[in-house]
């Protein structure tokens, strides 16, 4: 994580990456072929890194996730792919007493990638979202 402050503009990157090393064990059937191998639909490699921007009452963000194939047979012979999303988001913050309302945008896979987390269930393609936030304070 890194954050930049100067007058009204300030900025926080941050990066994430996870290891998941999930595997069947030993076997005591003499032809099981999963002993060893990863775990059906647990991805091994995962990763997300985020790029906020705000100035005065306005900000944007970028946030990009990576998951890595997910397997779903019990001998990995058979995977899902890999895929890499981007959503992007812009808004304004705007303060109203000891109140305020928050208006954003979002696009949500932004590329529009065909993906799956499990077999045969696409997920959505690019979709908007317009969010008004109203947070009230006592």
């Amino acid at each position: 994580s890194v954050d930049y402050k100067y007058n009204n503009l300030n900025a926080t990157m941050k990066a994430g990456y996870i290891l998941t090393l999930a595997k069947y064990g030993e076997s005591k059937f003499k032809n099981d072929n999963s002993a060893g191998k990863q775990l059906i639909y647990v991805p091994e490699n995962q990763a997300n890194t985020s790029l906020r921007m705000g100035f005065k009452k306005f900000y944007t963000s970028w946030v990009a996730c990576f998951t890595g194939r997910r397997y779903t047979a019990t001998d990995n012979s058979a995977f899902l792919s890999g895929y890499f999303i981007n959503n992007i988001m812009a808004g304004m913050k705007l303060p109203l007493k000891s109140s305020s309302v928050d208006l954003n945008f979002n696009i949500e896979n932004l590329f529009n990638i065909n993906y799956q987390s499990i077999a045969n269930y696409p997920l959505p393609g690019r979709y908007y979202n317009l969010k008004i936030l109203f947070q009230f304070v006592k």
